[in-house]
């Protein structure tokens, strides 16, 4: 698609810039950060415990379409960086974001400023700090994580016998993609998982006690399991009819598609999750027997198990 007249320009320096988008009331603030934007550093004074670190780099063209507004990007960002303490079942504490824009354009930074500050609340996660420069359209995010007392979920616990589970509806991204790089459109529901995806943060830590392996699914439902799957040295089994399929979502788009940001978690077969958040879809099962879906009679479904990769 075609970028949209940029909005007006004012000249302001970095200073300004900072002070009028990122600056004032109605960011969430919270005890433990002691020092936040405005010093050279963040201060942080947080309990003993395991912390989370993660980043994330976002580019125009590549993790969102040419053209999109400043609410589009501060929520993929935003949720493409919180999602990775998701997926290790923490706690986000801090935020760091790294803007890079060719120019500054009051409507976009308006929109982006207004979401960032919309979702620090939702997710109880301070912005404490981050840099603006001038180039092309990128924006590169850090979170800091707090591990919950049962520790940081790793790839490496699957066991044999496990169930595999996920969050909603793998798949429903790559179909809002499809449909965004036609014509992109804030207001189309079928556009909203892609454009407006959901860090599933509350749903990891009410689960944590009982999950043994996890990751967010952001290059592929199949390329993700199969990231636990080597790390913790076993295989798995889906059932493509176990799928909790959105209307419209294909197969393909639920195995291969990317950009869900839900989670893929591993527990045992009769863990009490909420079936109102999480759907079981397979199991994990000796390496030997790799990794992939198979449908009602067992034989494996061919499909793309690579899933996204940016090199």
């Amino acid at each position: 698609m075609r970028r949209p007249v940029p909005g007006p320009t004012t000249p302001m320096d970095e200073f300004d810039l900072i002070d009028r988008f990122f600056a004032g009331e109605g960011w969430y603030t919270v005890d433990e950060v002691s020092v936040g934007p405005g010093d050279d550093c963040a201060v942080l004074d947080l309990p003993a415990g395991r912390l989370c670190v993660s980043t994330d780099t976002l580019v125009e063209g590549v993790h969102f379409p040419v053209g999109a507004p400043g609410e589009v990007v501060a929520h993929r960002v935003f949720v493409a960086t919180v999602s990775d303490v998701a997926a290790m079942a923490a706690r986000p504490v801090g935020l760091t974001l790294a803007l890079t824009m060719p120019d500054a354009d009051e409507t976009f930074l308006q929109g982006y400023s207004d979401r960032l500050k919309a979702l620090t609340q939702a997710y109880r996660t301070p912005l404490v700090g981050g840099n603006v420069t001038r180039g092309p359209l990128s924006v590169t995010g850090q979170v800091i994580g707090l591990a919950s007392s049962a520790g940081p979920l790793l790839r490496t616990g699957a066991r044999v016998g496990d169930g595999v589970f996920v969050t909603g509806s793998p798949g429903a991204a790559a179909l809002g993609l499809a449909a965004a790089l036609e014509a992109l459109d804030v207001d189309a529901a079928v556009q909203a998982p892609y454009l407006f995806p959901v860090a599933r943060v509350a749903e990891a830590l009410a689960a944590r006690e009982v999950l043994h392996a996890g990751i967010d699914v952001t290059d592929g439902l199949l390329a993700d399991l199969g990231h636990v799957c080597k790390a913790s040295g076993v295989g798995a089994r889906l059932e493509a009819g176990a799928l909790p399929l959105s209307p419209g979502v294909t197969l393909r788009h639920a195995l291969a598609g990317g950009d869900d940001y839900e989670l893929c978690v591993t527990a045992a077969a009769d863990a009490r999750l909420d079936e109102a958040i999480w759907t079981r879809i397979g199991a994990i099962v000796p390496a030997a027997d790799g990794v992939a879906c198979v449908d009602a009679s067992g034989t494996p479904i061919p499909g793309n198990s690579t899933g996204y990769r940016h090199f």
